[in-house]
């Protein structure tokens, strides 16, 4: 089983992302995006699973501000990843849900994936953990994990 941050040893010089330690993996998770050193990692991660169509990127390769990746690492391969977006909320007729003025946002889960062989050490409960908890900084209301699920 993976344990949270709060529960393993963080790496003092690790500024970005979680390190987080398995009985056989020891697995790091970091937001990610076309900066990030590994980003051909991920991208090549993302379209063997065939997920490719869940990133938001322009022509040029440039992911949306509005998305976050989250990816787990051991060493430098990927071995998870899941992305969300953040969009604003409608009513059930598609308007704008707006309070004191301001659009209120959700997050919804577009893509997750985890390798086989660590399929059952828990990396997507703490991805999506992590996603829930990075949605709440955002200020959004809700984390969607499909279009009939909310947290």
């Amino acid at each position: 089983m993976v344990t949270t941050e709060s529960q393993a040893r963080r790496t003092a010089n690790k500024t970005v992302g979680a390190e987080l330690t398995a009985p056989a993996h020891k697995v790091r998770i970091e937001t990610a995006d076309n900066w990030h050193p590994e980003w051909s990692a991920v991208l090549a991660a993302v379209q063997r699973s065939g997920q490719d169509d869940a990133l938001m990127l322009d022509r040029d390769g440039w992911m949306s501000a509005r998305q976050t990746v989250l990816v787990a690492f051991n060493g430098r391969r990927v071995v998870a990843y899941l992305a969300f977006h953040v969009a604003p909320m409608k009513t059930p007729a598609g308007v704008v849900m707006v309070e004191h003025g301001r659009a209120v946002v959700e997050a919804r889960m577009d893509a997750i994936w985890v390798a086989p062989d660590v399929a059952d050490q828990g990396v997507d409960q703490v991805l999506t953990g992590m996603a829930e908890s990075h949605a709440l900084m955002l200020q959004c209301r809700t984390f969607r994990h499909d279009s009939n699920d909310v947290c």
